[in-house]
């Protein structure tokens, strides 16, 4: 495929796109190239409708921008929307290895050069992502040094000398994860700190 610049007016975003972008995800975009340009362009179809890069589309036209790189997939019908459900879904099954991130960021930090806000990352989610050899921590260990056993599907009650058991419903794991979502891009990071906030709220 060629890239070529083509004016952003003559672009039409996905009426089907199924991605949402939420107000922070579009200003991380607008973060971004701002600093860094355009590195890789858009994909569009014949029509100029756009199937992957919406979100940069969205945080371009914020920025004023004019003009914008894409290429033109010859995909159609049916197989051009199966690839831009893929393009979302394969980028979000990547995950972090959060010591070899941390050690980056670290790097970044010391160069001056990580500005949050232009990585992606608020600055209280660096702050653990920078600590020494951190990782992710189960929500099992938080919540039994609170004397709380973790979260389990109802019905599977566990049982321990001053111990605490906290069972969710399906529905209540589900608005968990929902409102993780809300709370932060990292899934995992942010579903472990709402079900400490819930655990410490039903607990004190």
């Amino acid at each position: 495929m060629k890239a070529e610049l083509v004016q952003v007016d003559q672009l039409v975003s996905d009426p089907a796109n199924a991605r949402a972008h939420s107000q922070r995800n579009i200003e991380a975009i607008k973060g971004s190239l701002s600093r860094f340009g355009q590195q890789k362009p858009i994909v569009v179809d014949k029509d100029n409708v756009v199937r992957a890069g919406n979100g940069t589309l969205e945080a371009a036209k914020a920025l004023g921008w004019e003009e914008i790189s894409i290429v033109r997939s010859e995909l159609v019908g049916p197989e051009m929307t199966a690839f831009a459900i893929a393009d979302n879904r394969t980028a979000e099954l990547a995950e972090w290895d959060y010591e070899a991130l941390g050690q980056v960021l670290g790097a970044l930090e010391e160069a001056e050069e990580g500005r949050a806000s232009e990585l992606g990352w608020a600055e209280h989610e660096l702050v653990n992502i920078l600590a020494a050899d951190w990782t992710p921590p189960e929500p099992t260990a938080d919540l039994e040094g609170m004397g709380i056993i973790a979260p389990t599907p109802t019905g599977e009650e566990v049982h321990s000398s001053g111990v605490v058991s906290i069972t969710f419903s399906e529905e209540e794991v589900a608005l968990i994860d929902e409102a993780a979502l809300i709370l932060s891009p990292d899934e995992e990071l942010s579903r472990h700190q709402t079900v400490i906030a819930l655990a410490r709220s039903a607990h004190g």
